[in-house]
Parts: C-alpha cells; sequence; structure tokens
C-alpha cells in the first residue's frame, strides 16, 4: 500500500507517494505540473515512465454510451454528435437520437485520470513519485473574540482541493510566497509521453528552507477542508485612525502585539459577553513576524470625528548650491523639489471615555526635512504617525504641523 505526503503551498501543492510494493502503473489525480513527475528507486537511481493522459470527455465519439430518453436506455458506440443529436451502433444498428434526456459516458477510472507506466524491471523495486499538482490552494482564516482587554484569535487553513479526487495523505501547509512557474496548457487530446532512462547519484531530500510550516497530520482532502492552525490570546487596545487626505473619515479597530508569527489572514471579528454577542467587521491582516504591531480595522467610527484640511504654502525648486545648503541637501542631484504643508485636523470626541487617536499623514518616500509641531511617533509605509489620548466627549480641539519635504 502507497503512503502520501502532500505539501500545500498558497497556490499548488507538492505530492510524494511511497510505493513499497510491486506496481506497474500509477494512477495520477488531474491537474498535475507533468514537466515536474520524477520517480526514484530505493537506490536513488531515476526511474523512466510513459505518461497517458486523461481522455477528453468533452469528445466521446468512439465511445461507448448510455442514452437515456425518456426513462428508455439505449447503450452503443458513438458515431457522431451534434447539440440537437447523437448517432450510435447499438446491436449492428445504426440508430439517430434526438432531443434526449442524458449521456453516460462509459469510462474506467484509469481512462478519466492520467496515469504513468512504469517499465518492466522496476516492477518489482520500492519507488518513490514526486510531482507538483495546480487546483489545490489554501489561505488562512481567522475569527477573533473581543471583550474589554483581551482579543482571543482562532487561525484556521482553509484548503480548497479543486482536482476532481480525493487525496488521503500526510499534510503540511506552508506560509509565504513561494515563486513558481505559470501554469503550462496542454491540448486536451489523449497523449502519451516517455522518459528515457536516466542514471542518477543518491538524490539529497534535505534542503533548507524560509518558509513556516504547519504539519495537520494524516487527512482525506476533499473539495473543501478547514485545518485548525491554533487559538492564541493577546491584550488589546481599542483604537482610531484618521489620514489626513481621507478628511471626515476616522476609522477604528484593535491593535494586539504578535507573540509569533501569523501568515497573512483574513478575519471575522465577534464582540463577546458571556458568550458570542455581535459580529464587528471583517479585514485582513498582512503576513506578521514575533512582536510586530497588528492592527485589524473593522468600521468608520460616526462618535470621533476628525477634519483635515492640507495647505501648500510654499513650493520651491532647488537647483544652485546656494539654496541646497539652506535645507542642508546634497548638491550633487542635478534639482531638489522642496515643499512645505500646513497641516491642520480639528478633533471631536463624543465618546464617552479616553480614546486613542493616531493620526497618520502621507510623505511616501520623499526626504523629511522638517516638522513644526508635535513630534511624531514613527514613520511607516510612507506615513508619519502622531498618537493622542483624547478625553471623554472633548470638545473641538486642533492639531496643527508644518511638514517641509524634499524630493528630485
Amino acid at each position: 500500500m502507497k503512503n502520501t505526503n502532500i505539501t500545500i503551498y498558497s497556490r499548488s501543492a507538492h505530492i510524494i507517494e511511497y510505493f513499497p510494493e510491486q506496481t506497474k502503473s500509477i494512477i495520477l489525480p488531474k491537474f498535475v505540473d507533468i514537466t515536474s513527475i520524477l520517480i526514484l528507486d530505493s537506490e536513488g537511481t531515476i526511474v523512466p515512465f510513459s505518461y497517458i493522459s486523461e481522455i477528453n470527455t468533452n469528445n466521446v465519439i468512439g465511445s461507448n454510451v448510455q442514452v437515456i430518453k425518456k426513462e428508455k436506455t439505449i447503450k452503443g458506440k458513438v458515431l457522431s454528435m451534434t447539440q440537437d443529436n447523437i448517432t450510435i451502433l447499438s446491436n449492428n444498428k445504426i440508430i439517430t437520437l434526438r432531443n434526449y434526456d442524458q449521456i453516460i459516458v462509459s469510462t474506467s477510472d484509469e481512462l478519466n485520470q492520467p496515469q504513468l507506466i512504469i517499465p518492466p524491471e522496476y516492477y518489482l523495486k520500492e519507488l518513490t513519485l514526486s510531482y507538483l499538482i495546480n487546483n489545490i490552494t489554501w489561505e488562512c482564516v481567522g475569527t477573533a473574540l473581543i471583550d474589554d482587554n483581551n482579543l482571543y484569535l482562532r487561525l484556521a487553513g482553509n484548503i480548497n482541493n479543486n482536482t476532481e479526487s480525493d487525496i488521503d495523505a500526510d499534510t503540511t501547509l506552508v506560509s509565504g510566497e513561494v515563486y513558481q512557474k505559470q501554469k503550462n496548457h496542454y491540448p486536451e487530446s489523449r497523449m502519451i509521453l516517455s522518459a528515457a532512462p536516466i542514471k542518477s547519484d543518491k538524490v539529497q531530500t534535505s534542503m533548507s528552507e524560509d518558509f513556516i510550516k504547519y504539519k495537520i497530520g494524516k487527512r482525506i482532502i476533499r473539495n473543501k477542508d478547514i485545518a485548525e492552525l491554533g487559538t492564541f490570546t493577546y491584550p488589546i487596545t481599542k483604537l482610531y485612525i484618521h489620514k489626513t487626505e481621507e478628511n471626515n473619515i476616522v476609522r477604528f479597530g484593535y491593535r494586539f502585539i504578535a507573540k509569533e508569527y501569523i501568515p497573512a489572514c483574513s478575519i471575522n471579528v465577534f464582540s463577546i459577553d458571556r458568550g458570542i454577542d455581535s459580529f464587528l467587521g471583517s479585514n485582513n491582516i498582512g503576513e506578521s513576524q514575533r512582536n510586530d504591531e497588528i492592527d485589524i480595522i473593522i468600521g468608520e467610527s460616526t462618535l470621533l470625528q476628525c477634519k483635515s484640511l492640507i495647505v501648500i504654502s510654499d513650493d520651491i525648486t532647488i537647483d544652485n548650491e546656494e539654496k541646497a545648503k539652506q535645507y542642508k541637501l546634497s548638491i550633487d542631484k542635478s534639482q531638489w523639489h522642496v515643499i512645505t504643508e500646513d497641516i491642520t485636523v480639528e478633533i471631536t470626541n463624543h465618546i464617552d471615555k479616553k480614546s486613542f487617536l493616531i493620526i497618520k499623514h502621507n510623505i511616501g518616500n520623499k526626504l523629511l526635512l522638517d516638522t513644526k509641531c508635535k513630534t511624531y511617533e514613527k514613520r511607516n509605509n510612507g506615513y508619519l504617525e502622531w498618537y493622542f489620548e483624547l478625553l471623554p466627549t472633548t470638545d473641538k480641539q486642533n492639531f496643527t504641523c508644518q511638514i517641509i519635504t524634499a524630493s528630485y
């Protein structure tokens, strides 16, 4: 009996099958990348094979069929077929049927799926088969339960198997972007390919890796499957985020610090109060490493309001050494573009408790020359960030800042 291991990536999978007993042919699932097929014997010799593709079920000419019409079944071999008619040879008679109800094509599993034919000299040897297969993918999905202090995060792997075959295997999920070539497209007609014998030294199987693996054990992967990846608890901070370019929009969500690697994931968020209380929203989080800040943003606030005004008060071009020195710029650039922005954010908090607000202003990858305001906390993904702790139900207050940047 064969043993199977499958490693599933974000867009494909790698399958290794071990055949300890006599093997003359191997039936494969559909959508195998035939250029990736490799067979080794127990001594590490590469084994030749012939590849036979599955039949094209869209072309049934010459196939044995059952034609069902008004609860009557007629068996025969297809001679011709159009959209409305089918002509078959049945009991040495040529019969044309119109307006039939159903056609059942009689084919064996061996014809419906691709297969490998093994040379006789390898029949009694232990074989290891390796191949890549398209149409198997997985993605991380999560459920977050939130109370006043903590976030309880359950992560799972959502596996999609569209190969039209169940796969019984020890299963591993790999998180991270694995570069893969584009899918090969082959004609649908049945084809046979042969591989010439190749002798080789024993192949080494240990490789260095930079990907996170989740070993989820032996299972039967049908068209859909869910694998548990773990449940975690994190202290949280509720936060509000306003980006100056969005004027009147304030988004809210929750921030926590990752204790371990977390894959990119879609998250459904619920509040809890002695049980699941209400659905709060959904969003995606990016791939995160240990100690990374993770924000799950789930909606727009109607209680905390921010109105932004951005005025470009100065816009100059620096093309000589004297002007460049005024801004402490290097003169090896042919021309600098210096912009001064005056920002005003009007903040109103209608929430009846302290609130944590982050104001973000986008400067992209420009050189930051100066800020004339409260010191920003950090620069992240092109944004300057300022943090504010707002008192409950505070009237309007303004945050103003002058930002000078340079680009070339």
